[in-house]
């Protein structure tokens, strides 16, 4: 496909100068849902600069799913184009730039010498090993109102960050079907635009006082959603709402550690007296229950001692709890959360629209036997905050996570590679040493 811009007198300058920002971009964060809410005559002039003589034509008069096709043909194209001189860029140096002046003669250099012998020449080998990280979001979306016209700027630029994770955890999605629906499937669309990785997703059981809220847990390919849990209930007493489990495993990881299990919170406000008191016995419920019985983990082991007794290969998991706990890193603590062998990940620092501290990570304590760990805040330019009349994607910001394997032993097959090569050292020195038993000593042996 070839492609040609026409002149658009229809359009204003900004409308103009609009269509060729989203054509010179590759038309990235716009899938089928967004190109579809285009006004027609800026459908129709991008459709004019997707097509050339040789496509089918697609009139004015067409649908505007034909029309969106044509948009997304050319989206495929140009992406590939642009990926291919990014990658000749990057392999080609730039020539140096054109000027009057003679270009200096530059003496020819001597030839290099002879490469050396293969028995003397030095191996240069990698300083420090490559190691596997994963990176996740957790987010209080505020219902995830992708659809309100007035934040898509913000949702774009949001999304288009968040596509650089492995794992989202959002909670505050509202549950209502048509409102789930679209704004969810609105999401995963502008995260697959956003990469070339395809990513899947899981939702829990609808729960909570009033409008019934769901959690909603993604993550990117190759990563696999192996099992899921809503956790309605705890200890005989409701969670207002039901924190959601998502055990993860990733083929990537190398030594004992082979899967994670997260958890999306949200707990009660302490707004009120009667309100806090909810919220610190569901903390303390959760904390405790998830340590104490396996079912609520999903029949994983919560301690590396745990693990190491059921004898089976690669049964370490990392627990991960994520999300809006209403309370701060002290308050947590107060609640004896490390007790139950948790840890707390950040320490007060605000999240929150109102300068409080609400969104943490907890990590089971022995994960850190497999795991380097960093957490982070992504602080909100605008924060939602409906009694200032302010608008935002959100009245919390999202907070991340950063784990980083480190095996405790080294790989199955980097291990069985070494002795392979520690053998084969030490018999081509004894065939040497029998060969020529004057020339080589023993300490040349060892």
């Amino acid at each position: 496909m070839l492609y040609s811009a026409f002149a658009m007198p229809e359009l204003t300058p900004d409308e103009t100068n609009n269509v060729h920002k989203l054509f010179d971009s590759a038309f990235r964060g716009y899938g089928q849902a967004r190109l579809a809410k285009l006004p027609l005559h800026v459908l129709d002039a991008l459709v004019r600069m997707c097509s050339s003589p040789k496509d089918r034509p697609v009139g004015t008069d067409a649908s505007t799913e034909d029309k969106v096709a044509r948009i997304l043909e050319a989206k495929k194209e140009l992406t590939q184009l642009q990926r291919r001189a990014m990658e000749d860029r990057c392999a080609t140096p730039a020539p140096p730039p054109a000027t009057d002046e003679p270009v200096p003669t530059i003496p020819k250099e001597p030839p290099p010498p002879p490469p050396l012998p293969a028995a003397t020449a030095k191996i240069v080998r990698p300083v420090f090993k490559p190691q596997h990280e994963l990176n996740i979001i957790a987010f209080n979306s505020l219902k995830l109102r992708l659809d309100r016209e007035e934040l898509q700027d913000e949702w774009d630029a949001a999304v288009l960050e968040f596509a650089k994770y492995d794992v989202l955890m959002l909670s505050e999605v509202r549950a209502s079907d048509k409102l789930f629906r679209t704004r969810v499937a609105r999401l995963v669309e502008m995260l697959n635009d956003c990469t070339d990785e395809q990513w899947t997703w899981r939702v829990s059981e609808p729960s909570g006082p009033g409008a019934l809220e769901v959690h909603l847990v993604i993550a990117k390919r190759p990563l696999e959603i192996v099992d899921v849990a809503t956790l309605d209930e705890l200890e005989g007493g409701r969670m207002d709402h039901a924190p959601f489990v998502v055990g993860i495993e990733d083929p990537r990881f190398v030594g004992e550690l082979r899967r994670i299990n997260v958890v999306s919170v949200h707990m009660p406000p302490k707004s009120t007296r009667e309100r806090r008191a909810q919220r610190d016995v569901q903390i303390r419920r959760l904390t405790q229950a998830y340590a104490t019985t396996a079912a609520h983990r999903l029949n994983t082991p919560f301690t590396n001692q745990a693990a190491k007794e059921t004898r089976k290969k690669n049964s370490y998991v990392a627990h991960i709890v994520g999300g809006d706990f209403n309370a701060d890193a002290r308050e947590l603590r107060e609640l004896q959360v490390e007790k139950h062998g948790w840890e707390v990940m950040l320490g007060s620092v605000r999240t929150s629209s109102g300068g409080k501290s609400y969104d943490n990570w907890l990590l089971n304590r022995d994960c850190k036997d497999h795991l380097t760990i960093g957490a982070d805040v992504l602080d909100l330019a605008q924060y939602a905050n409906f009694s200032r009349g302010q608008q935002g994607i959100s009245d919390h910001a999202p907070i991340a996570l950063r784990i980083k394997e480190m095996p405790r032993m080294a790989a199955p097959a980097v291990a069985q590679t070494r002795a392979a090569a520690r053998k084969a050292k030490a018999d081509a020195a004894t065939s040497k040493w029998l060969a020529s038993p004057t020339e080589v000593t023993i300490p040349e042996l060892i």
